[in-house]
C-alpha cells in the first residue's frame, strides 16, 4: 500500500492530505507515469476515511492533470504530467497563489463531506434539514419591499452613503430597549451594528485572543464559530451539555485546567442540540464564570423564537462585573440576506471594537439598518414574529410526530421549545456521515454532528436536523426517507453512494 499518512489533528481536509501526498509521490517519481493506483475502496480502508474523501482527492488530481482515468480500467498516474510542462495550466491563469498565502486558513468544516454551509441552498428539490435557514415563505418581503421604498422617498439619497461606524442609532436605540426586557439594561451606546453575528465572532476574536489561547465552548458547538476560533490560531476546548445546557461542574474543572481567554456560550435554543437554560441554571453558570476574569460570550441568536412563554432572562442578566459581551442577530428572527447582526458590549470594550469595525468594513449598510429599524420600530417585526412562531412550532411537531411515527424506540431526540434545531442520536454502530451520504443520494440534507464538536473526533452517532425549512408535508416526507434508510442500515452494512450517483449539495 502507498506510504501515506493521515493527520486529524491538522485543520487541512483529509481530502487535501490524501491529494498532495499522492502529487508528492507523482513529482519525486515514486508513482511513475502509467502506475495504477489502488481503488478508492481499498485505499479509504487502509487510510481508516471515508471513502468519498478518496474520490475527492483522486478528482483534484485529475482536474490538475495528475492522473487518468477510464470506465472499468481504473486509475493510473497520467502519461504527461503537469511539472513537465505538457498540461494545461488551470483556469484562470498558472500564477503560485498556493506559494504566496502566508495564512493558514481552515476550511469550513462541513467541506471535508462536500456541503459548504452558505454556499446557497441545496439542489432544487433537496429536503433541507442541514441548515438552520428559515424557508423563504417566511421572509416579510412585502412589508420590507414597502418600507424600504419608504425610507428612500422620505430620506432620499443620503440614505445610499456611508453610515455611522457604530451603526444607526435608530436602530441600537430599539436593540438597548429589547435587551433591558429581558433583564440586561443597555443604552444605544452599548450597541455596535455588525454584518451579522459571525462579524460580531470574528471581532470579538480579533481583540480577544492571540495565537495558542484557548477559548473554552459548548461540545457540540456552533461549527462556524470553530472555524472562526481556529483562524484566530486559539485552541477550542468543550464542555459538554446535558438536557439543560453547559454543565456548570464540568465548566468550572474547564476554566480551572485550560485557563481561557475567552467563553462562548448559547444558553438559549442552543445550536446544535436546542438545549435551553432555566434561570437557575443561568445563575449557576455564571457564579461559576464570575469566579473567573474570563470574557464571555452570550450567542442570543434565536432567542426571540421562542414558542410559548416570556422566554427566560439572558445569561448578561445574571451579570453584575460587566463580564458577558452579547451577540444577536436579524439573520434568524427575519432574513440572512441584510447581514445585520449586533453587539452589546461593557464600556471598556466598546471603542476597541468600534476602532476595528471601522477598519475592518468603515459601516454596515445604511439603507438596511434604516429599513429593519423602521420595521422594528413600526411593530411590524413582533407581527412577524407572532407569525414565525406559529409557522415553526408547526413544522417542529411534526418532524417530532413523524420522528415517533417513524423511528419508534430507535433514536432519541430532543424537544425543544423554540429554536430552530433539533438533535438526533441514532442507534449505535450508525455513522452519520454515511447515513448522510445515503440520504442525499435520496433527496434529503441533514448534518452530521460530527460537524459541531470542537475535539476533532468523529462523533457518528449523532444528526442536527433543522424544522424550520421546510413544509410539514415535505418534513414528514424527509423524516419518513430516514426512517427507511435507518431501517435498512440495520439489514445490511450501509452500501457507500458510487460517485457518478451522488446528488450535489452545495
Amino acid at each position: 500500500m502507498l506510504p501515506l499518512t493521515i493527520d486529524r489533528q491538522r485543520t487541512t481536509p483529509l481530502s487535501e492530505q490524501v491529494s498532495a501526498q499522492l502529487r508528492r509521490l507523482i513529482a519525486a517519481g515514486h508513482l511513475p507515469p502509467g502506475a495504477r493506483l489502488p481503488s478508492s475502496r481499498r485505499l479509504a480502508a487502509a487510510l481508516g476515511v471515508s471513502r468519498n474523501t478518496v474520490v475527492q482527492a483522486f478528482e483534484r488530481l485529475l482536474d490538475g492533470g495528475w492522473l487518468e482515468a477510464g470506465v472499468g480500467r481504473g486509475t493510473f498516474v497520467a502519461r504527461r504530467l503537469p511539472s513537465a510542462g505538457l498540461a494545461s495550466p488551470p483556469p484562470g491563469g498558472a500564477f503560485p497563489w498556493h506559494d504566496a498565502i502566508v495564512q493558514d486558513c481552515p476550511p469550513p468544516v462541513t467541506r471535508r463531506d462536500g456541503i459548504v454551509a452558505g454556499d446557497g441552498p441545496p439542489e432544487p428539490g433537496m429536503i433541507d434539514f442541514a441548515g438552520a435557514v428559515p424557508s423563504a415563505d417566511s421572509y416579510p418581503a412585502s412589508a420590507l419591499r414597502l418600507i424600504l421604498d419608504r425610507v428612500l422617498r422620505r430620506v432620499g439619497a443620503p440614505a445610499l452613503g456611508y453610515g455611522p461606524p457604530a451603526g444607526y442609532r435608530p436602530l441600537r436605540a430599539w436593540i438597548a430597549e429589547r435587551a433591558g426586557r429581558r433583564g440586561r439594561p443597555a443604552r444605544p451606546e452599548d450597541v455596535l451594528i455588525v454584518g451579522g453575528s459571525q462579524q460580531g465572532i470574528d471581532l470579538l476574536g480579533r481583540l480577544l485572543l492571540a495565537p495558542g489561547d484557548a477559548v473554552v465552548v459548548e461540545s457540540p458547538t456552533y461549527s462556524n464559530a470553530l472555524q472562526l476560533w481556529r483562524l484566530h490560531g486559539a485552541r477550542v476546548r468543550g464542555v459538554p451539555l446535558d438536557d439543560g445546557g453547559v454543565r456548570p461542574d464540568l465548566l468550572a474543572a474547564a476554566l480551572e485546567r485550560e485557563r481561557p481567554k475567552l467563553v462562548y456560550v448559547m444558553p438559549t435554543f442552543q445550536n446544535p442540540t436546542g438545549a435551553s437554560m432555566d434561570g437557575a441554571r443561568r445563575r449557576a453558570v455564571m457564579e461559576v464564570l464570575r469566579r473567573h476574569p474570563v470574557p464571555v460570550i452570550e450567542d442570543d441568536f434565536d432567542a426571540e423564537l421562542r414558542f410559548d412563554g416570556d422566554g427566560e432572562p439572558s445569561l448578561a442578566a445574571f451579570d453584575d462585573a460587566g463580564q458577558v459581551v452579547q451577540l444577536g442577530t436579524f439573520s434568524k428572527i427575519l432574513c440572512p440576506g441584510f447581514r445585520l447582526g449586533w453587539i452589546i458590549a461593557p464600556p471598556a470594550l466598546r471603542q476597541r471594537l468600534l476602532d476595528v469595525k471601522r477598519i475592518a468594513d468603515l459601516s454596515t449598510s445604511l439603507p438596511a439598518q434604516m429599513a429593519i429599524a423602521e420595521l422594528c420600530i413600526s411593530g411590524e417585526l413582533d407581527r412577524h414574529l407572532e407569525r414565525v412562531r406559529r409557522q415553526h412550532a408547526a413544522r417542529l411537531r411534526a418532524m417530532l410526530e413523524a420522528i415517533d411515527a417513524e423511528l419508534p424506540g430507535t433514536v432519541e431526540v430532543t424537544r425543544p421549545r423554540g429554536g430552530m434545531t433539533l438533535w438526533l442520536t441514532l442507534p449505535a454502530g450508525v455513522r452519520a456521515v454515511e447515513l448522510m451520504e445515503l440520504l442525499r443520494l435520496r433527496g434529503v440534507a441533514v448534518a452530521p454532528g460530527d460537524w459541531f464538536f470542537p475535539d476533532g473526533e468523529v462523533h457518528g452517532e449523532h444528526l442536527r436536523l433543522s424544522f424550520v425549512g421546510e413544509s410539514v408535508e415535505r418534513i414528514r416526507r424527509g423524516i419518513a426517507v430516514l426512517g427507511e434508510e435507518l431501517r435498512r442500515y440495520h439489514q445490511r452494512p450501509p452500501r457507500r453512494p458510487r460517485l457518478e450517483e451522488a446528488v450535489p449539495f452545495v
